[in-house]
């Protein structure tokens, strides 16, 4: 399923943090459910030795509730040669933690001035959904992030992200 991308300004960083104190339960629909989302990132920026980046990062999301409503997630990024892997467990909530508001899962992931929300929207039988990715910064603040090369970057605006995707499958995609 193809998802729309929706890129904000500085304001959503101080409504990102507020938003990570309401969270709910996942809908029974979704227990046992694999959520995938891909997307890819443009951040241009400079580096503290004055190099420059500005190679589009490649993010693919897995998140697996589970039976008991608990959620999982697993973010691969890649850009150029360089990639790692995060993965979150339930009850870490520092960045990448998810929770449900109703009929949509909302992760927020903190940079290290700034901070990128995933909202995933589905549908009323939760058969599809949607994605959006929102990039924000606090106020008169440059937007900071540490790249995939192990560099900290201050980002010339804001990232831009495009090519989302979205689907929803059955089953556990970490168990081996």
């Amino acid at each position: 399923m193809t998802a729309s991308i929706e890129l904000t300004g500085i304001a959503t960083g101080v409504l990102l943090l507020a938003s990570v104190a309401h969270a709910s339960g996942a809908p029974a629909q979704l227990n046992n459910k694999t959520i995938r989302m891909s997307a890819s990132a443009t951040i241009n920026a400079v580096a503290e030795d004055g190099s420059r980046a500005n190679l589009p990062r490649t993010v693919h999301r897995t998140i697996y509730i589970s039976s008991k409503g608990r959620i999982f997630s697993r973010e691969d990024r890649r850009a150029g040669r360089n990639a790692d892997t995060v993965e979150m467990a339930p009850g870490q909530s520092s960045s990448g933690g998810f929770r449900f508001e109703g009929n949509r899962l909302v992760g927020v992931m903190m940079s290290a001035s700034g901070a990128r929300q995933v909202t995933v929207n589905f549908s009323a039988d939760f058969g599809s959904c949607t994605a959006n990715v929102a990039f924000g910064r606090e106020g008169g603040k440059p937007y900071k992030v540490k790249g995939l090369d192990g560099k900290m970057y201050t980002v010339t605006g804001l990232p831009t992200a495009s090519g989302a995707t979205c689907s929803i499958s059955d089953g556990n995609p970490f168990a081996q």
